[in-house]
């Protein structure tokens, strides 16, 4: 991968954005074309200093440590119109990076998750990869969505190899980003779930020694074993964000709190009535 912006200035990694508010803006823009590809009309450049790219999970990590690079419709792998305008405002952009069978539609991919964070060499070379890639693309750091792994019903033991696994991806990532780009950052995003799905797996008080930004999905309430409730009630976001200050210890200068914002209509797989109806 290499940068391809118009403007050669818009291929430099940005710095942190000075006097702005750090806002973060998660775009899913892949996959078939649809509203949210409309990127232009979605962002607030003034407002915004990271968006976070989720091409459908432009960067995947396999069971053996490998990358698989997701979006067919990046050009050459490299800068696209959205990261040189993004860098052309001031505002970094981070890739996502999930593991393979969280999008493949694997059988079991929470246990694959595991298999691949309890094999040190596997993460080593994710590591790597990750940080080559984005690196060389112009990507200002990456953000990582490992949701799955509360999932299994594992031992304590097996769960707590996964955590420090999890946790070793984290923090080589960032690593060998930085020696690549001084001002690289890696955001780690986790569902509000203060409870036993929370497993060993989930260190929250190691992990975020490790990255620079926890992101909160506020709008992550309920889980598919669990009854559904209402989406971000306030009482569950604020007990969800006390439990990462006071029950993890995350410092409230890495929480970002993520919520159930779309700027688009969605219509639900059901018959639209007519005008005259």
């Amino acid at each position: 991968p290499r940068c391809n912006c118009t403007t050669v200035a818009n291929c430099a990694f940005i710095a942190r954005p000075a006097n702005r508010r750090n806002v973060f803006a998660y775009l899913d823009d892949g996959g078939p074309p649809d509203d949210r590809d409309d990127w232009e009309r979605a962002v607030n450049w003034s407002l915004t200093s990271h968006v976070i790219r989720n091409t459908h999970h432009p960067i995947l990590i396999g069971e053996d440590g490998a990358i698989v690079l997701n979006d067919a419709l990046w050009p050459t792998y490299g800068k696209d119109s959205l990261l040189c305008t993004a860098h052309s405002k001031g505002v970094r952009v981070l890739a996502d990076v999930d593991p393979l069978g969280f999008d493949a539609g694997h059988i079991n991919p929470a246990l694959e998750e595991a298999r691949f964070l309890r094999n040190s060499s596997a993460v080593s070379r994710a590591a790597h990869e990750i940080s080559e890639w984005i690196t060389a693309a112009g990507y200002d750091g990456a953000g990582f969505d490992f949701e799955g792994l509360s999932v299994g019903s594992w031992s304590l033991e097996f769960e707590h190899q996964v955590g420090s696994g999890l946790i070793a991806l984290l923090s080589q990532t960032r690593k060998a980003l930085r020696a690549g780009n001084p001002h690289a950052e890696v955001v780690f995003a986790v569902s509000t779930n203060n409870n036993p799905w929370f497993n060993q797996s989930y260190r929250m008080g190691q992990i975020t020694a490790q990255i620079d930004w926890c992101l909160v999905m506020g709008y992550d309430m309920w889980h598919r074993n669990t009854d559904a409730g209402p989406n971000a009630p306030l009482p569950a976001v604020k007990a969800a964000l006390e439990s990462f200050l006071t029950g993890w210890g995350t410092p409230s200068t890495k929480l970002v709190l993520g919520i159930p914002w779309y700027g688009y209509t969605y219509r639900c797989q059901e018959p639209v009535p007519s005008p005259a109806t």
